[in-house]
């Protein structure tokens, strides 16, 4: 027989509802349980014990004639109970979700809670097969606010990020995962006081020269909005850079050789920036007093060395040979290196009585 039933308590008029598609064998269920004490319901089976099983009685409230008719014709049913009584056995609203309009004291929170540390640990195979199980479930917008509202504001123990921290390492998500998590946190925006937690939560942490190499390959390519460059440049003015950071990016940076094309890169990006006098003040302040090393010193030179024609003077005929180093000549003969450059250069014609040296017939 399949329907809707009640079980009353004859002692204070106390009922629940409930509905099966075999009442019989449902009843028999119920009995069992309340018997042994391991009945799901605690309100029913605190009444059990209380009163007995002889304060109690069923009986079919409706005979329903289609399985998929059983949840609609006992939600009228439902509805009564908790309007005839305020307080009844069932601990659900809702005919058609078991949890749906529970309302669940401290007390039961924690026996659930204590319920479920008790459990053993979830297999690989039964995690697998709830992913798989999950994959490709979506949301509605409604659900995910409900699931937001809920975890907000909530702590997490330090054994809870553990194991978050365990089960998330070498797990690669794919560029589809990848893609998803962009465009949800592109709408997303940190306010001052969580940007202040992560970076008091980043202080101090070193990363694995694996995770380092992640990073620096998930960046490579990637090409920077014109927004976005602006908000890193707004976000680093004002910046004091510590002593101990600036040892830090010099050793990361040594021996590293940087490609032609960086240079050229460096060299078209800087190329017409006018520096504030501020700015210049920092940077002559930064290198007073510091001793650069032959190496160092070296590649200067290197970088600023020019090729050179010959040059004849007119009055004395003393000649200087061609050579590979502008700079150098300028600074052991006291010659301005952009006058000289340009008579080198063919814009200008003389510079102190020095021309450039065409040969045997300038003799």
């Amino acid at each position: 027989m399949m329907g809707v039933y009640e079980i009353i308590n004859l002692e204070n008029g106390r009922s629940y509802v409930g509905s099966s598609h075999d009442i019989k064998k449902r009843w028999n269920l119920h009995v069992w349980n309340l018997r042994k004490g391991k009945h799901v319901n605690r309100h029913l089976q605190s009444a059990w014990r209380k009163w007995g099983e002889g304060a109690f009685s069923f009986c079919v409230l409706e005979i329903v004639g289609r399985r998929e008719d059983l949840r609609k014709r006992e939600q009228p049913w439902l509805d009564l109970n908790f309007e005839a009584d305020d307080n009844p056995y069932n601990i659900a609203r809702d005919a058609t979700a078991s949890m749906k309009g529970a309302i669940f004291t401290e007390e039961d929170r924690k026996r659930r809670s204590d319920s479920a540390k008790k459990r053993p640990p979830v297999s690989e195979e039964t995690r697998k097969k709830l992913s798989e199980a999950g994959r490709g479930r979506k949301h509605t917008e409604a659900t995910k606010k409900k699931i937001g509202d809920g975890n907000r504001g909530k702590k997490l123990s330090a054994e809870q990020i553990e194991n978050l921290r365990r089960i998330n390492t070498g797990r690669v998500p794919s560029e589809e995962t990848r893609e998803k998590l962009r465009i949800a946190s592109s709408k997303y925006r940190h306010s001052e006081e969580s940007k202040r937690k992560i970076s008091i939560g980043n202080k101090g942490q070193k990363r694995t020269k694996e995770a380092r190499q992640r990073m620096s390959a998930a960046q490579r390519g990637k090409k920077l909005s014109e927004e976005h460059k602006k908000k890193i440049s707004e976000g680093g003015k004002g910046r004091i850079v510590t002593a101990e950071t600036r040892q830090k990016i010099s050793a990361i940076h040594k021996g590293k050789v940087v490609s032609e094309e960086t240079r050229k890169k460096i060299g078209d990006a800087s190329r017409g920036r006018k520096r504030s006098e501020e700015s210049r003040r920092k940077q002559s302040e930064s290198t007073k007093g510091k001793a650069l090393s032959e190496e160092h010193k070296q590649s200067l030179s290197d970088a600023s060395r020019k090729p050179y024609p010959a040059f004849i003077h007119r009055e004395t005929g003393e000649i200087i040979p061609a050579g590979e180093n502008l700079s150098k000549l300028c600074r052991e003969r006291g010659f301005t290196k952009g006058s000289l450059g340009r008579v080198a250069n063919r814009t200008r014609s003389v510079y102190r009585g020095w021309v450039l040296f065409k040969g045997e017939e300038d003799k």
